[in-house]
């Protein structure tokens, strides 16, 4: 009697270690299944109790909206197309993620999910949620010219985007920071080209300098959503007036560029990481003859989230070289102003070349407004300048942004810069 109850012990046992067993095979191939994303692969089990790997390869094959519906479903086909075909869940989402980062008109807040319907057939389910930034605005300076007369520059800002529900943008910069000095600038932006896979972005710019020179800008680009942002290939014409001596020059070159936003808000963000780097290499044409030409700007910063407040951190530089030349004023590069050396107005130096180091610590810590002080340091190739200080605020009241900002480029308080920013949007 003792032997069979051990036996039946023995065999109460083994059946519950092969359930367990089974249960936690089960839960193990069903977390490969989930880890690999893919949606046609399965287990079967065969006569001998073994799971074997079924592969059917199936892809995303169509795309369903919900969400905002300010962008027409056609636009944001083209737009999300890269998803489509997608072999897997994890490679969709990467490709999703991409494309968010790329555009700045989409909240990070989208979302991605997939359905599976008919047995083989995947649609991946975009939320998407729009972010768009139409606002007019621009700079005001004031500071204390060589007689202590305080004197007014300033900058307007034309943003409009989605005008046909194409998630499209035109944008329109003038600026006049002294009675000699002009410069227009004028972008439009196409996401989306027609039914193409590719976007479109064209720049033209236009600076007068009084008895100086005349510059005239034309840049074009193909654009698309990739890995690190938006990437940009295109071309560029640049041609230049001499004033005084009547000497023509044109650049011709081809444009690379990449270009990233992944801040929380666009308005006043406090965490997350940008940035923006564009290359131009070609040919410089001017009476002297024919030489190679190469100008390069980046841009790159983030935050650090420090207790309640947060500290940014960016770096601007740019450089321009034409082989075996110095360059022309009209060839030096322009810096200065709210945008980037503070303390001082628009564009009020040129150099061949200079990095901006900025570094501000931002104390209240909000969508709505924030309070900062800021450090920026100059590194150039032939102006040597102090860092310049300051203090500054930022309110966005949901449709009035303004960004005040009093700078100190030496220890004379008397010879401080105030910066107002402001946009309202439209």
């Amino acid at each position: 009697m003792v032997s069979y109850v051990r036996i039946f012990k023995l065999i109460a046992m083994i059946l519950i270690a092969n359930i367990i067993w089974a249960q936690n095979s089960a839960e193990t191939l069903m977390h490969n299944l989930e880890s690999s994303g893919r949606w046609g692969d399965y287990y079967v089990l065969d006569s001998k109790r073994n799971f074997n790997l079924v592969t059917r390869d199936l892809t995303v094959d169509s795309l369903y909206f919900i969400g905002d519906k300010s962008i027409h479903d056609v636009a944001l086909s083209n737009l999300f197309g890269n998803v489509k075909g997608s072999p897997s869940k994890n490679i969709a989402i990467s490709r999703f993620l991409d494309i968010v980062y790329a555009n700045k008109f989409i909240s990070n807040s989208s979302s991605i999910d997939f359905a599976k319907y008919n047995k083989h057939r995947v649609a991946a389910v975009v939320n998407v949620k729009n972010d768009f930034k139409s606002h007019i605005g621009g700079n005001i300076g004031s500071n204390r010219d060589e007689s202590g007369d305080w004197k007014i520059n300033g900058q307007l800002d034309l943003r409009l985007e989605n005008l046909l529900k194409n998630a499209s943008r035109v944008q329109l910069k003038w600026q006049q920071p002294s009675q000699s000095f002009r410069y227009l600038h004028f972008e439009i932006g196409l996401p989306v080209f027609l039914n193409m896979p590719f976007g479109m972005q064209v720049n033209a710019v236009s600076e007068f300098f009084d008895k100086n020179y005349v510059k005239r800008i034309l840049k074009g680009y193909m654009t698309k959503a990739g890995a690190y942002g938006k990437w940009r290939i295109g071309s560029k014409i640049e041609r230049v007036k001499d004033l005084s001596s009547s000497e023509k020059s044109i650049t011709k070159a081809l444009s690379l560029g990449i270009d990233g936003d992944r801040r929380n808000d666009r308005w006043i963000p406090f965490s997350g990481r940008h940035w923006d780097f564009e290359f131009d290499l070609g040919s410089y044409r001017d009476d002297s003859g024919e030489s190679f030409e190469i100008n390069s700007n980046a841009t790159m910063g983030f935050y650090k989230n420090i207790f309640s407040g947060s500290v940014y951190v960016k770096t601007h530089g740019a450089i321009n070289r034409i082989q075996k030349r110095s360059l022309t004023q009209s060839k030096k590069i322009l810096f200065g102003g709210t945008n980037n050396f503070r303390g001082y107005i628009e564009n009020q130096f040129a150099s061949d070349w200079f990095i901006i180091n900025t570094l501000e610590n931002i104390y209240y810590n909000r969508n709505s407004a924030q309070l900062f002080i800021f450090i920026d340091h100059l590194i150039a190739d032939d102006i040597k300048l102090n860092p310049t200080t300051g203090f500054g605020i930022r309110v966005f009241n949901g449709s009035i942004f303004y960004n005040i900002i009093l700078a100190f480029p030496d220890s004379n308080i008397m010879n401080g810069k105030l910066h107002l920013k402001f946009s309202t949007s439209l």
